[in-house]
């Protein structure tokens, strides 16, 4: 019967070959995917806060006329979060 510590670097050496064949770029995808489904299996919510400050950037910019519209949503930005 094969020890743990065996089975462990078996474990090991054939994650570091499986590693080798995948493209980088999917390696770094997969984790933050991995590491998005981890947090939100505790109640957590990830986002790339550069790409949601853009997102929100180009909105804004399609709305540079509607001072009202610009208004409510400082106002309701202000206000504490609602559940519903």
């Amino acid at each position: 019967m094969t020890d743990s510590a065996d089975l462990r670097r078996q474990l090991l050496a054939l994650i570091g070959a499986m590693r080798k064949r995948v493209d980088p770029t999917t390696l770094e995808v997969a984790g933050r995917f991995a590491e998005a489904a981890q947090a939100e299996r505790q109640g957590l919510v990830l986002y790339d806060r550069d790409q949601a400050q853009q997102a929100v950037k180009l909105f804004l910019d399609t709305r540079r006329g509607d001072v009202r519209f610009r208004t409510k949503l400082a106002e309701a930005l202000k206000r504490p979060p609602t559940d519903d």
